[in-house]
């Protein structure tokens, strides 16, 4: 996960602090993997997803881009996006959580880390 994001971030103009929590606490906040925290799994999330062979895909042609490119392109596209669909994004209406949600998952995790809860 931590490869990811910070590959994301090297193509980015913004620079994101990144909070590792435990997905225990994530799940007592009940942030659920995939529909709130998109392309993460718990460790025990779904391991048969990650055990699939791409061999006959890649027999057939399959290729991969770089992740500076998946994630350029995949940005371009997002604010090509109308902007109903950003917004709904944005919000957590459509999958990940909003910026509200985030910061109050954050504050119940730092009060945790200090013995606050």
């Amino acid at each position: 996960m931590a490869e990811l994001l910070y590959g994301i971030e090297a193509i980015t103009t913004s620079r994101p602090s990144f909070t590792w929590v435990p997905a225990d606490f994530l799940r007592e906040q009940k942030i659920s993997q995939w529909r709130n925290m998109p392309v993460w799994f718990s460790p025990e999330g779904r391991p048969g997803i990650s055990a699939k062979s791409n061999d006959k895909a890649i027999a057939a042609g399959l290729t991969f881009r770089t992740l500076a490119v998946t994630a350029r392109e995949t940005l371009a596209w997002h604010r090509a996006r109308p902007e109903v669909e950003q917004r709904a994004l944005a919000e957590g209406t459509t999958s990940g959580i909003s910026a509200t949600r985030e910061a109050e998952v954050l504050t119940a995790w730092r009060a945790k880390a200090r013995g606050g809860l």
